[in-house]
């Protein structure tokens, strides 16, 4: 569970950073059995399609954030609200949310300025506006002749309470010669803030999961640019040819 939001968010950019690690740092604190762990030995295909959303919800897809209880539906894509442990005992929930809505914003700016002014406006929370889709259009391969494959997929997914722009990619050489230099660049933008990310990634035979934004903000526009060189230096004078590809969204 997370006292504030802003515990929260912290716990999203941690968790971001140890990736890397395959979350060695995160297994070492956290106190509860999330749902990366209660799948790892199970068969059963884990219902959450991303690494970061499986370590902080528990088994049951489930968060506590804020005193409040936020249950995940993954088949009807849906963000259930209970207002304590209790409502949660008896599914007595309060709220229901789409994974297109910004769940936290939504739920904990209302009942800030419900307090303080007795109304909220439509826009005063960052309920207006034109959002990005959810996107994921599964795995794109390139063939080099001979040599191997590059298999990538870069997606932008929503889940209500969290957000992320994730680039997966990973290789097969049919010998130790072929190297992979991949470059991964993102530009986002969402209601108050915006960012960039920039990585370089190099090797035989290896995978990588590049994280460009991980927060629990909705995106209003974003860029996505995957750019590979891959080399055989096996040859004289060595081969190596480019390839680039990329996503955007612009609203």
């Amino acid at each position: 569970s997370f006292a504030s939001v802003d515990d929260y968010e912290k716990a999203l950019t941690f968790l971001a950073k140890d990736e890397q690690n395959d979350f060695a740092e995160w297994n070492k604190m956290a106190d509860f059995s999330s749902m990366a762990k209660a799948y790892k030995n199970n068969k059963a295909e884990m219902p959450a399609d991303d690494d970061i959303l499986a370590n902080f919800l528990n088994a049951e897809s489930v968060v506590e954030i804020q005193g409040q209880i936020f249950k995940l539906d993954f088949k009807k894509e849906i963000v259930l609200v209970y207002e304590n442990y209790k409502s949660f005992i008896y599914n007595k929930y309060s709220k229901t949310y789409s994974f297109d809505d910004e769940v936290l914003t939504l739920e904990f700016c209302e009942a800030n300025l419900l307090a303080k002014t007795g109304e909220v406006l439509q826009n005063d929370c960052g309920c207006k506006g034109t959002y990005c889709n959810d996107y994921n259009a599964g795995d794109a391969t390139i063939n080099v002749p001979s040599y191997g494959w590059v298999k990538y997929n870069i997606k932008y997914l929503k889940y209500g309470i969290y957000y992320t722009l994730v680039t997966n990619s990973w290789k097969q050489s049919y010998d130790q010669r072929l190297k992979q230099n991949l470059t991964f660049t993102y530009n986002y933008q969402y209601n108050g803030g915006g960012g960039d990310n920039s990585e370089f990634k190099d090797g035989y035979n290896k995978s990588y999961t590049i994280r460009g934004y991980a927060m629990r903000f909705r995106l209003t526009d974003y860029d996505m640019i995957a750019d590979f060189i891959i080399h055989d230096y096996g040859q004289v004078p060595s081969w190596w040819n480019s390839y680039s590809w990329s996503h955007s969204c612009v609203k």
